[in-house]
């Protein structure tokens, strides 16, 4: 599945959005993007690992998913994903100052 914007054309009011990252700058710019739109957002902290990501993602039902770009999830997202048909969009929140690569 590629990235994709969070957008209002993918997500309406009260879709919770989880993000998937340490508590930082990015982490409170994600959640302000989400509460300007409406959305609710739920918090995954990225110490929980893989398998804490994994139950958290599921028991919330959520639409879409913020993640820190230095967590690697490319591989269990790929093989997970189709467990959850609700999810919508996966995007990743950068530090300022870093590259996109």
């Amino acid at each position: 599945m590629p990235h994709r914007r969070l957008s209002p054309s993918r997500l309406k009011a009260l879709d919770t959005v989880v993000i998937y990252a340490d508590t930082s700058r990015p982490w409170m710019i994600a959640a302000y993007a989400c509460w300007r739109q409406g959305f609710t957002v739920g918090t995954i902290y990225a110490t929980l690992g893989e398998e804490g990501a994994l139950f958290g993602i599921n028991q919330s039902k959520c639409k879409a998913v913020v993640r820190q770009q230095a967590l690697k999830v490319a591989s269990w997202w790929r093989d997970s994903s189709p467990r959850w048909p609700q999810l919508s969009a996966l995007a990743t929140a950068h530090r300022p100052g870093l590259s996109r690569g």
